[in-house]
């Protein structure tokens, strides 16, 4: 399975940086779990979450459900701790990739969307 999600996160990171992002780390591991592509644009940082899906049915919110969400918060924060982040701009994107289609969905929840 790790290979299914290695190939769609390659995919998407091709995606951001054509797309002027710069991919500032990969696969970040913690306690709670693992952020997929962290990027910077401008200057606000972008952590995303990465879906590679055979059909685009689901309304992209349930793709990412609210224990996933708390997950992606808590790496985050350690994450933000770690680099010295924490008084940086960033949101919570999504990449989805269904066969051919790269769709790209910022801001897929807030911190009030956790909590």
């Amino acid at each position: 399975m790790r290979s299914k999600g290695t190939y769609g996160e390659s995919l998407a990171k091709q995606f951001l940086i054509e797309s002027g992002f710069t991919i500032v780390k990969q696969n970040v591991f913690t306690r709670y779990g693992e952020l997929d592509i962290i990027a910077i644009k401008g200057n606000r940082i972008h952590i995303i979450e990465v879906k590679l899906l055979k059909k685009e049915w689901l309304n992209s919110g349930y793709k990412i459900n609210r224990t996933k969400r708390k997950r992606m918060v808590n790496c985050t924060n350690i994450f933000m701790d770690r680099y010295k982040l924490r008084d940086s701009f960033y949101q919570f994107d999504l990449i989805t990739i269904v066969g051919n289609q790269i769709k790209h969905i910022e801001n897929i929840f807030s911190l009030n969307d956790v909590y």
